[in-house]
């Protein structure tokens, strides 16, 4: 892998259809992962230790694209209520790019109470 990064979206359910809410970011995978891009993308920053938790997404570059694992993934309200929200349903779509190449979509929803 020359180049990894992550389109980022945030949606807000209103009414039957989720809606854009806030964030839509492209971020750098890399630099993300060595800390500086945590800094950078404080939402996400505040997300990303939910997740590695039920991932071996847990160093730094370089990555090759069969050795991402996301599995039984829980975000309980301990965690929940760290990041800056209303109450409400939402959703996160991840997707993923490799050198430049669409390769995986990932879309998570959940509703913060």
């Amino acid at each position: 892998m020359e180049t990894a990064s992550i389109r980022l979206q945030l949606f807000r359910k209103v009414g039957k259809i989720y809606k854009p809410f806030i964030y839509d970011n492209l971020v750098d995978v890399c630099t993300f992962l060595g800390g500086f891009g945590q800094q950078r993308q404080t939402f996400w920053g505040l997300i990303y230790p939910m997740v590695t938790k039920f991932s071996n997404i847990n160093h730094t570059c370089p990555y090759e694209p069969h050795d991402i694992v996301v599995k039984d993934l829980i975000a309980n309200n301990d965690l929940t209520n760290m990041v800056p929200l209303p109450k409400g349903r939402y959703r996160v779509r991840g997707t993923l790019f490799l050198n430049n190449a669409k390769r995986v979509i990932v879309t998570v929803d959940g509703e913060k109470s």
